[in-house]
């Protein structure tokens, strides 16, 4: 068996701007999942918004980020579509993950043990 890998670059078209996702390392991980965290944690709608503005800047940079949702109209921003683009650049930013199983992950079937008469009479 040969392998070969190539990261293709996915990128997502959003506000006039063609922006390519990053590559999964570890600490593009760890800063989603803290975003998530923050999400999640649901202490008020204003910081969820602080917490969805900052995640869309891990994908496409602060600089970007202040010109489409500025800080200090964070109050004024649409939640909706903050979490729509959040939403967006996830799965933009998972294909590649996706692509992966779906070519090296093995296909196999995953069964069940036989279940022993002996434990079964228990």
């Amino acid at each position: 068996m040969k392998f070969e890998y190539e990261r293709k670059t996915e990128y997502v078209e959003a506000y006039g701007n063609k922006y390519p996702m990053p590559t999964k390392t570890a600490v593009l991980v760890d800063e989603v999942n803290a975003i998530q965290k923050r999400i999640s944690e649901k202490k008020s709608a204003a910081d969820m918004t602080a917490a969805l503005r900052d995640g869309i800047a891990v994908f496409i940079g602060e600089q970007e980020t202040e010109r489409i949702f500025p800080k200090e109209k964070l109050n004024e921003l649409d939640t909706d579509e903050l979490t729509a683009f959040w939403w967006v650049l996830n799965e933009a930013s998972n294909k590649a993950t996706k692509d992966v199983i779906e070519k090296y992950s093995p296909n196999r079937e995953i069964k069940k043990p036989p279940i022993s008469m002996n434990a079964a009479k228990k």
